[in-house]
């Protein structure tokens, strides 16, 4: 039964396909368009080396440069931080895709994750500017008020969030040393897992464009 509005969503498409083969066509073009020039350049890249700095074991070493203050201020851990950051200027959807890697790689707990996917999922201020703003509706001038409203909004809403999910008391914000840290995976199969992981959710987001193009 909770399938149903799918099913009925997946049939009215078909419908509409058959019917207005044209229209349909375009819509599909649009978000191939999108999605290749826009969103795969944009953030394949970042999927890619993201991966492999959590796989390789270096991102432990890097986010120790974290000040304890910023994750007590957001309420979160340095790998928390780091996913706020790269959902921030990556944009869609790298804050969601991180939390989801962190929180499987056990580098977060499950709390922290339900936390942080209230508000790191974020359009990113190229996706912002360059098309929102200058593609769709030619508005360069109400770029700072855009960022504005979103990101303060997107600040907001983690305190709510944080109330819910009990972060306003952490422990020390401290990432353990561990010299046996560094993945002993080769690095030719590291990079390889690196990309073909990049390549299938960034082509997984594909898929969900062209449908919402269509859906549009």
């Amino acid at each position: 039964m909770k399938r149903f509005p799918f099913i009925l969503v997946a049939c009215s498409l078909i419908i509409y396909m058959i019917g207005y083969p044209a229209e349909a066509l375009k819509a599909s073009a649009n978000g191939i368009h999108l999605w290749f020039y826009s969103v795969l350049p944009t953030l394949l890249p970042f999927m890619i080396l993201s991966g492999f700095l959590m796989r390789s074991g270096i991102l432990s070493g890097l986010i120790r440069w974290i000040p304890p203050a910023i994750c007590h201020i957001l309420g979160l851990s340095p790998y928390g931080i780091y996913a706020l950051l790269l959902g921030i200027f990556c944009g869609y959807p790298m804050g969601a895709k991180l939390t989801a890697d962190l929180c499987a790689e056990k580098q977060i707990s499950v709390n922290e994750a339900s936390y942080l996917l209230t508000f790191s999922n974020n359009p990113g201020p190229m996706f912002l500017s360059g098309y929102l703003l200058h593609q769709l509706l030619n508005s360069d001038h109400l770029r700072w008020k855009a960022f504005l409203v979103i990101y303060l909004s997107n600040f907001m809403c983690s305190i709510i969030f944080r109330t819910v999910y009990h972060r306003w008391y952490l422990k020390k914000c401290v990432i353990p040393v561990n010299k046996k840290e560094v993945s002993a995976i080769p690095l030719p199969e590291l990079v390889d897992t690196s990309i073909m992981n990049g390549f299938e959710s960034v082509t997984k987001l594909g898929g969900y464009i062209l449908l919402f193009s269509l859906i549009s």
